[in-house]
């Protein structure tokens, strides 16, 4: 049988967010290449989980002891643990708001699941990995190129990428890497909450409109592979050219004013 690109057959990945959005069409995407998939979510995708072929474990990425315990059982039932997609993320209830406004109750909370559950994952899953395993963070565009009244979420996409080079570093004698990927507005919920986001990206993308999950599945697909083997601790962005600069059209809009 001729090689197949991007060859996860027969790989365990574990994919956390995995109920809807990014995380559900990710481990779909995996799961279709013929890994064992398991989704972990906060809330009950048992169901979501059942209609494409995968497992579930219920986990609240934020409790470490949710996390050690989701891995230590995909370790236990498998043998073996490959591909880790850190994904789970909140925008946090103070999105929107400018600094002097936010309180120390949903900071705390929105990194207690995009920066705390990274950590966790990567100490808990690393444990069970061997040589061309990979782990891949779901950073954002706002650790690139942010706007204002997104501090909660802009600081913790920062560190998700903080954690990502850190992570490779310690991890890369190990033949484990890590990189984090770096979507721009996809066509998922916690994007829907924008003011006026079709708008934005068509001013300001190159490729002026907004990203389906499909457009991004392909870019963890390649990382979790073989062929990606010396990437590691790198942020991949993959916004449809916005943070590559001003598009015409945003600089016909200064022309005019």
């Amino acid at each position: 049988m001729a090689n197949q690109m991007f060859d996860i057959r027969d790989k365990v990945a574990v994919v956390t967010g995995a109920g809807g959005g990014i995380g559900h069409a990710v481990a779909s995407r995996f799961r279709n290449a013929g890994a064992e998939v398991v989704m972990v979510d906060v809330v009950d995708a048992r169901s979501e989980a059942d209609a494409i072929g995968a497992h579930f474990i219920q986990a609240d990425v934020s409790s470490e002891c949710d996390v050690e315990r989701a891995m230590n059982e995909v370790a236990e039932k498998f043998g073996q643990l490959d591909i880790v997609v850190l994904n789970a993320g909140i925008a946090g209830k103070d999105d929107g708001v400018p600094i002097q406004d936010c309180s120390g109750e949903s900071l705390r909370q929105v990194f207690a699941v995009n920066c705390h559950g990274v950590f966790y994952g990567i100490k808990h899953a690393s444990t069970h990995m061997e040589d061309g395993g990979s782990i891949i963070l779901t950073s954002s565009q706002a650790a690139m190129y942010t706007a204002p009244n997104t501090s909660e979420y802009t600081a913790s996409k920062h560190a998700v990428i903080g954690l990502a080079k850190s992570g490779a570093l310690e991890l890369g004698p190990k033949g484990i890497r890590i990189n984090a990927v770096c979507p721009g507005y996809v066509d998922t919920p916690i994007n829907a909450k924008v003011s006026k986001v079709d708008e934005i990206v068509k001013i300001t993308q190159a490729i002026g409109r907004l990203l389906t999950t499909d457009d991004v599945i392909g870019l963890f697909h390649f990382l979790a592979s073989p062929e990606s083997y010396m990437i590691t601790g790198q942020a991949l962005v993959i916004d449809g050219g916005k943070t590559a600069g001003m598009t015409q059209r945003f600089v016909s809009m200064l022309e005019k004013i």
